[in-house]
Order: structure tokens, then sequence, then C-alpha cells
């Protein structure tokens, strides 16, 4: 999927606000066999990317979200904070009152790295810079070229997959997303915990959905987005 399709909503608020009726997958066989994995794989690029720098420690931006389901933005700080470098997602942030602060915050706290200063005050720097690109990109970045206002166009991104279990490898099990925060995302890794014998990867979610018939939850994003800040610093006080 391609940024400019990333900035038309999805996946990150598709079916989040205005949101139909919750859809139920019929279960399949028990003789369905599951997908192979994907083809494509994320990779992270090695200078940086049109958005700024990332998280080198944690998976890249370029991971294929799941289509069409509700991510709540705890889930995104704890399994996949990179995205936070997409300008739909910048903007989703900032709109749910998400700051640098909160969001560095968010990210640490999974790995147990709250108290490391150092790692701290780069994760928001960096943060504070990718909410500013993000923005930019999301309304049309302008630039100045001959005494001209010109509009560049967003990076072209290509996404790709990545295994399951090399995400949630990455928190702790005591740091999963819980209650009202723990959406369809956190029980996907749930499920592959559970069955890592299947070597699941993020190509598999929709056959994970079938499989166990799981409906998809109705969610307000902002009220959720906004609510899920109070949780998180309330967690913390």
């Amino acid at each position: 999927m391609s940024v400019s399709q990333m900035q038309q909503g999805w996946p990150f608020d598709h079916g989040l606000a205005n949101v139909p009726p919750a859809v139920r997958f019929n279960r399949p066989p028990l003789a369905t066999r599951m997908p192979p994995r994907g083809i494509d794989r994320a990779t992270q690029d090695k200078n940086g990317n049109t958005y700024g720098e990332q998280s080198r420690e944690r998976p890249s931006h370029k991971v294929q979200p799941p289509a069409g389901i509700a991510i709540g933005m705890i889930e995104i700080n704890t399994f996949f904070p990179n995205w936070v470098t997409l300008p739909r997602v910048a903007m989703r942030a900032v709109h749910g009152g998400w700051g640098s602060l909160d969001l560095a915050r968010a990210q640490l706290c999974p790995q147990g790295l709250l108290d490391d200063k150092a790692k701290f005050d780069t994760s928001r720097s960096r943060i504070q810079h990718q909410l500013r690109t993000g923005a930019k990109m999301y309304h049309g970045w302008t630039a100045h070229f001959n005494g001209e206002k010109v509009l560049r166009k967003p990076h072209e991104e290509v996404f790709g997959h990545t295994s399951l279990k090399e995400v949630y490898d990455q928190v702790s099990r005591a740091n999963w997303p819980t209650g009202a925060d723990r959406l369809l995302l956190t029980q996907y890794f749930e499920f592959a915990a559970a069955n890592e014998g299947l070597d699941l990867d993020t190509s598999h979610i929709n056959w994970i959905v079938q499989v166990n018939g799981w409906t998809h939850p109705v969610v307000n994003q902002q009220t959720h987005d906004n609510e899920g800040l109070v949780r998180f610093k309330t967690s913390l006080a």
C-alpha cells in the first residue's frame, strides 16, 4: 500500500469513525489450511526515511498494517512505534491529544526503558521531528524553489510483512495492552504466541480472524485515543 492510501485513512482509522455494524467472519472448515507466509518482507531504511529517523530496535514503519480493523494508539506504541512516522498516524496522534512526551513514554514503557534518560531524550527528539514532518506531508508539504512555493508529493512506500514472533518478543507479555486497550491487534499476538509452531507473520492476520471467528469491535477513534491517553497517564501516576 502507498502513502497516498494511508493518507486517505486506510487502515489506521478505517472502520473507527462512522463504523458500520460489526462484521462476523464465518468460521472456516477445520480442514482449512494456513496460507503460506507473505513473500514481501518489510525492511528498515538504512539512511532513515522521508518522515524522519526511526527506532532501529523496533519493527520497520514499512510493516503492512492489517486492513479494516480498529488499532489503538496504545497498541501502535507497544508493537509498532515506527508507524508514528507515517503522516496519517502522526496526525491521528496529534488529534488524539498525544504529544511527543506521551508518545516517547508510551513507546519506552512496554520495553521497561522509561527510566533510561538517554533513550527517552533521543526518543522524544525523534518523535518531535516525526510529528512535524508527518503533519506537513499529510496536509501537503510545501517548499520554496526559486522564490515560488511548490508542493512536494509524498514518498511512495512499499509495505511488506514481518514475523509476529519477532514483533511480540520485543515486549514483555506483562506489558501488552489490556482492558479497553486490548483490541484485535493484541489478540493476534496472543494467538501467535500460543501457536508459535505455526510461524505466523503479518500476512496471516485475516486467517487468524477467520479461524477464531472474531468480530471487529465498534470503536470511535478519537474518543478511544483520548481515553487511552488518560488510561496511560493514570497507569504512570
